[in-house]
Parts: C-alpha cells; sequence; structure tokens
C-alpha cells in the first residue's frame, strides 16, 4: 500500500487522520478480535434500552456504533473530523436501512455543531488516542468574513460532550491502554515475535535514513509514514503494539511510563497502523472531571484464567485467536478501559443559601418570597 500525496496519514491540530486506506482497513476491522471480546461486549449494553433517545457519536468513525444504537430505537447524531470515515459510515448506514435514524457531520469533537443540553447520551470510543493536547487554533474564514480563536484537543472534547448533553447525561468513553505490551494472536512464542518486530524496525530505520534530503517537510513525511505502515503492517501475528521515535528511531515501547502526555506515536492494530496520541487512564478521568463529569463506571475486561482463554480461543476461528497477554493469569493486561462518565449539574452559587421546604399547605411562590427576604435580611436589608 503506497499512500499518494492526497492519502497520507497526518497529525492535524484537530486529531489525527488515517487517510482512504486506512479509514477503508478501520472499517473493515473495527476493533480486531480482541476488541470484539475485551471492549465491545463492556460498553455496547450500554447502548440497548435507549429507544426514543436522542445520542451523540463523537468521532463515529465508520459508523458501526452509530448503526448499532439507531437498531435499537435511538435518533443519532454521528460527528467525525475525517471525510473517509464519513464516507464509510454512509455507505454502512445506507446497508443497514437506518437512513432516519442517524445523521452525518464532519466536524470537530472539540467543537461540536449542537446546542447546550441537546443529547441524552455520548460516544467516545477509541476517539481521545486520536487527539493531541490540548492548544488554541486561530482560524481565518474569509467566505464567512470571520476570524477568531478556539480550543482544540483533548480536553476540548470532554467539554463539548459534557455542554451538548442533558444535566445527569452518560458519557460512554473508551480508550486503548497498556501501551507497553505487545498484543498477539499467541501462535508464536512472544520471543519469536519480537525478533520479528526488531527486524521489521531495522528496515524502517534504514529505509528513512535514505529519503532524500531534498524533499520537502511534507513530501518526507509522507515517505516516512508509508515506509512505517509498510513494515509494520508485515506483523500478521501483532493485534497491538506501540512505537515511538527516539533519538530519531523509531523504537518498540514496552515500557508505558517512557511515554509522554501527547506523544505522536504508531500503534499496530488489527488490520491497520495507525498514527496516535498517547494519553494515559488518569488523564480521560482527570479530563471528564475538569469538564464537569463524575465517574460513574470504569472497566478493565480480560481473561481471568488460562482455561478461560484456551477455551476462548477453541470457540472461533484460528484467525481469531488470543494470546497470553490476555490472560490474567499469565501476567497480561486489559488492552481498553471503557469508562461511564455523568455529567453533573454546575454547583450553586456559594452566596445562594437555600431556606424552607415546600410542604403540601404552601406554594413554591410562597417560599421563593420567603427565600428573597431572608436573603435580604442575610445582606442587612429589608
Amino acid at each position: 500500500m503506497v499512500a499518494t500525496a492526497g492519502e497520507t496519514t497526518a497529525h492535524r491540530t484537530g486529531g489525527t487522520n488515517y487517510g482512504v486506506e486506512g479509514a477503508k482497513n478501520y472499517a473493515r476491522a473495527k476493533h480486531g478480535p480482541d476488541g470484539s471480546a475485551f471492549l465491545d461486549s463492556v460498553f455496547l449494553p450500554f447502548l440497548r434500552n435507549i429507544a426514543g433517545k436522542f445520542l451523540i457519536d463523537v468521532g463515529c468513525g465508520a459508523g458501526p456504533w452509530a448503526v448499532f444504537a439507531a437498531d435499537q430505537g435511538a435518533k443519532v447524531f454521528g460527528i467525525d473530523f475525517q471525510m473517509d470515515m464519513l464516507k464509510n459510515a454512509k455507505i454502512a448506514i445506507s446497508d443497514a436501512d437506518v437512513n432516519g435514524k442517524v445523521f452525518l457531520a464532519n466536524a470537530d469533537g472539540a467543537a461540536l455543531p449542537a446546542r447546550e443540553g441537546e443529547f441524552d447520551q455520548a460516544l467516545s470510543i477509541n476517539v481521545g488516542c486520536n487527539l493531541p493536547n490540548q492548544s488554541t487554533k486561530h482560524v481565518f474564514e474569509p467566505d464567512l468574513k470571520l476570524e477568531y480563536d478556539k480550543k482544540v484537543g483533548f480536553e476540548s472534547h470532554f467539554e463539548e460532550m459534557a455542554r451538548v448533553l442533558k444535566p445527569y447525561g452518560k458519557a460512554i468513553v473508551t480508550a486503548p491502554t497498556s501501551f507497553g505490551e505487545v498484543f498477539t494472536r499467541g501462535t508464536r512464542e512472544k520471543k519469536y515475535v519480537l525478533k520479528s518486530i526488531e527486524q521489521q524496525l531495522n528496515f524502517i530505520n534504514i529505509e528513512i535514513s535514505q529519503i532524500p534530503p531534498t524533499l520537502s517537510e511534507r513530501e518526507r513525511k509522507i515517505q516516512e509514514d508509508t515506509i512505517i505502515k509498510n513494515h509494520l503492517n508485515k506483523l500478521d501475528d501483532v493485534y497491538r503494539a506501540t512505537f515511538a521515535s527516539r533519538d530519531g528511531k523509531w523504537v518498540l515501547i514496552t515500557d508505558e511510563g517512557k511515554l509522554k502526555s501527547g506523544e505522536k506515536i504508531w500503534r499496530k492494530l488489527p488490520g491497520l497502523t495507525v498514527p496516535n496520541n498517547y494519553h494515559h487512564e488518569d488523564e480521560y478521568i482527570a479530563a471528564a472531571k475538569k469538564a464537569g463529569f463524575r465517574v460513574v463506571e470504569q472497566h478493565h475486561k480480560l481473561f481471568r484464567t488460562e482455561k478461560e482463554r484456551r477455551k476462548y480461543n477453541a470457540s472461533v476461528s484460528t484467525d481469531k485467536h488470543l494470546g497470553k497477554e490476555y490472560s490474567e493469569e499469565a501476567g497480561g493486561k486489559p488492552p481498553f478501559v471503557v469508562y461511564v462518565f455523568e455529567k453533573l449539574l454546575p454547583p450553586l452559587d456559594p452566596r445562594i443559601r437555600i431556606i424552607g421546604q415546600v410542604t403540601d399547605s404552601e406554594s413554591a411562590a410562597d417560599i421563593a418570597e420567603a427565600t428573597v427576604h431572608a436573603l435580604a435580611k442575610q445582606a442587612g436589608g429589608q
């Protein structure tokens, strides 16, 4: 797969662009066999019993979860930063015959085209890993004669979900985790898998070093991205692994503690390789709380025992087998985290004192009048 100038996978201010082929591969792979076992099975139950609800799918990608929610009776507004993703989502919506229930828009997850309190529920399925750290972007739109600054990035994503949700509305947020682990199919011993990774990294670093220095920065980036994707995609028995640049070379990350917030990384995923931005689990919780959410639930799922993993592998085709990294007993780690956040009401102004309580013999108007007089008296008035 060779990227053309129009297909380069790039980081933009608003998030990651997977490119044309990346979007198609993502639509085909969805979350892969491990995502089906440990991610979808955890968050999809939150999309049941939502008939008549209005849901926003932020970073809807190729639209599988929007379609699922629509099938459960919800009306869904799906937005994505990448037009190539939305093209695939449009096809999925048409194939599922839910055109009248799902609406799509090309927009930034940090600037949602929706009113305050418009939605009952929000989805953010593996979106945060595509977002850079918080920053301010200067926007100039000559056609509309507009020029302004807007906040973009990780924290704004949570702020915008909180803004468009109704009070006590839920945000279902998922994210990859355990970035220092190499998750495999388990078809080969780990030492041989790591050797294959090392071999492909050697090819990557050699070929990148041979890119002509006369190329423009953009042309160089296109070639570098293509080299990385072409070689990491050859790691067929690797489901998930993380790569970062160290001292001018791309290396496998085996210690998540060595990654920095917002750092550009490459992720080998089932069926494709994509650029991401690193964010630790703690960053998700901190950003959510800052935006006005409280943490209702937090889930990490994996096999508890090797017997459970082997039983699972016996029930699926060999191309969906999962390695020991998915077993707690074998020292494995969870590949995903699923959060349920709830939007809180804004705190009362501390100057306000709630006085009295409505009873059967009193009206709300009576209590309001009494409260006004009491507040005036507290302030020294009449």
